[in-house]
């Protein structure tokens, strides 16, 4: 199935070009009926804790301005970083759903 029913075309854009680098993979072009949604941001890190202590922060901050916590995803690139994202939103007590 390449429709997606819960992503913006920002959030799409941004997982087609990285899906495109997998040479590996089917090649197939997700889409979706809800229109363009926000830009997508793109942050650089030195270290995986400074990364994950920054997402926490970063999702704090927006939570904080109104945001509400279902709005609001984490998308990382290799499966190792998964531990230090959610140990650093338990530190800052962040509540969250792996999907």
């Amino acid at each position: 199935m390449e429709e997606n029913f819960r992503s913006t075309g920002h959030i799409l854009d941004a997982s087609n070009a990285i899906i495109a680098q997998d040479q590996s993979r089917i090649p197939k072009t997700l889409y979706t009926r809800k229109g363009a949604g926000q830009p997508v941001e793109v942050l650089q890190f030195s270290y995986m804790s400074e990364e994950a202590d920054a997402i926490a922060a970063e999702i704090g901050r927006r939570a904080a301005s109104g945001c509400a916590w279902h709005d609001i995803a984490v998308i990382y690139r290799q499966n190792r970083l998964s531990r230090a994202i959610e140990e650093a939103l338990i530190q800052a007590r962040v509540p969250y759903e792996i999907g």
